[in-house]
C-alpha cells in the first residue's frame, strides 16, 4: 500500500500567506517612517530659513533655533537611540539628515543616480537646504524651462470667406 499523502494544514497556508503579505506590510513601514523623516526635515529646513531671515544667516547649530523657531529639535524615526535629525551647515551642500531604513549613519552621505538624482535608498536620507543639491544630468526640469526648448508653433492667419485676411487694416 502506498503511503498517504500528508494533509495541507491551515498553518502551512498561513505560512504562505505571511511570505506574501510581510514584505509588503514592511515596506509600508519603511515609506511611512521616510515620510515622516523627510516632513520633519521639511519643517526644520524652513525653520532655518525663518532664522535665515532675521539673523541674514543659517544657524550655527540645531539648538539656535529651540525654541522660537522649532518646540524642539526633531527626532530621527530612524534611530534607534533616540538621537535628533542632524543638520550640517558647513557642508559642501548643506543639508539636513536622517538616518535611513539600515539604521547607519553615514554621515550624511548619499548616492546618486546616473541621471544624476539622488538616491534614497543609498546612504542616510538627506534633505537639502534650499533647494542646494548636487549638479547632474537630472531628466527633471522647470516647467518655465520646457516651454522654452519647444518649437514656436507657426500659424496662419486665419482667411475669411471671401479669401483674404478676417482683418484689413484701413488708412483713409
Amino acid at each position: 500500500m502506498p503511503p498517504a499523502k500528508p494533509v495541507r494544514s491551515r498553518l502551512d497556508f498561513s505560512g504562505f500567506l505571511a511570505d506574501i503579505v510581510c514584505p509588503s506590510l514592511y515596506r509600508t513601514f519603511e515609506l511611512h517612517w521616510s515620510a515622516v523623516a523627510l516632513r520633519r526635515m521639511a519643517a526644520a529646513a524652513l525653520a532655518i530659513r525663518l532664522y535665515e531671515i532675521d539673523h541674514g544667516r543659517r544657524p550655527e547649530k540645531f539648538d539656535d533655533l529651540v525654541p522660537k523657531y522649532l518646540p524642539a529639535v526633531p527626532a530621527d524615526p530612524f534611530a534607534e537611540d533616540g538621537r535628533k535629525i542632524t543638520y550640517l551647515p558647513k557642508a559642501e551642500h548643506p543639508l539636513l539628515y536622517s538616518l535611513n531604513v539600515d539604521g547607519k549613519d553615514d554621515g550624511g552621505g548619499y548616492g546618486l543616480h546616473e541621471s544624476g538624482s539622488v538616491d534614497r535608498k543609498a546612504g542616510d536620507l538627506v534633505f537639502f537646504l534650499n533647494g542646494d543639491r548636487p549638479e547632474g544630468e537630472c531628466d527633471w526640469k522647470e516647467p518655465d524651462a520646457r516651454k522654452r526648448e519647444q518649437q514656436p508653433v507657426k500659424r496662419e492667419a486665419p482667411s475669411s470667406p471671401r479669401g483674404g485676411p478676417q482683418s484689413e487694416v484701413r488708412t483713409e
